[in-house]
């Protein structure tokens, strides 16, 4: 999140969304904080915790963590392309060209 304010992303989320479990990962000082091989046991735990949920965690591709993570920070935006863009640290354009990629991968029919 390249210029963007952590704190303010953590307080926008919890507003949508006040029951989520939350892990933050900083690399500004990732040299100095804990390794990241503990990560997976605590992501395992949170998603153990959530009400109602499998308790089995699968990773997804990198992609559609992507498109997800882009989808929900433009959703916390309220829609507002330039405000999403700035937290993702990309430019505008990328943007338009990902959200105009995405449009067209739902109106594309699906083989039977």
């Amino acid at each position: 999140m390249s210029g963007a304010d952590g704190v303010a992303f953590l307080d926008a989320a919890l507003q949508a969304n006040p029951h989520a479990t939350v892990i933050m990962v900083a690399g500004r000082y990732a040299s100095e904080s804990r390794d990241l091989c503990e990560l997976p046991p605590q992501v395992r735990q949170a998603d153990s915790d959530l009400p109602g949920e499998d308790a089995t965690w699968q990773p997804a591709p990198l992609s559609e963590v992507r498109r997800q993570h882009i989808l929900r920070v433009l959703e916390l935006c309220g829609g507002n392309r330039v405000r999403a863009s700035e937290i993702l640290g990309i430019g505008r354009t990328s943007l338009y060209r990902f959200l105009k990629r995405q449009s067209r991968r739902k109106a594309a029919p699906t083989a039977a």
